[in-house]
């Protein structure tokens, strides 16, 4: 089994996989998509309910963060912005 490494810039926003752990896209809802559309349309920022931890206050107060985040829009601690400019 091989994995995937996902190594970002610290001048560059995070972002999420695209893919789920089954290969399916999150955008377009196809296995193993590769489209530009897909991998160049949205931007990301930490969600600033969880800091980027999945739990509530968890970049405040780590050691009593057990309640997972419930941001609407929150996605392993980042959310999704205004799709970009095509």
């Amino acid at each position: 089994m091989t994995g995937r490494l996902n190594v970002v810039s610290k001048a560059a926003p995070p972002r999420p996989s695209r893919l789920n752990v089954a290969g399916t896209c999150r955008y377009c809802l196809r296995r193993d998509c590769e489209r530009i559309s897909c991998v160049e349309s949205y931007e990301s920022t930490v969600c600033a309910v969880c800091g980027g931890t999945e739990y509530v206050a968890g970049h405040l107060d780590p050691e009593d963060a057990s309640e997972r985040c419930v941001a609407p829009a929150c996605y392993g601690g980042l959310v999704m912005s205004r799709p970009k400019a095509v």
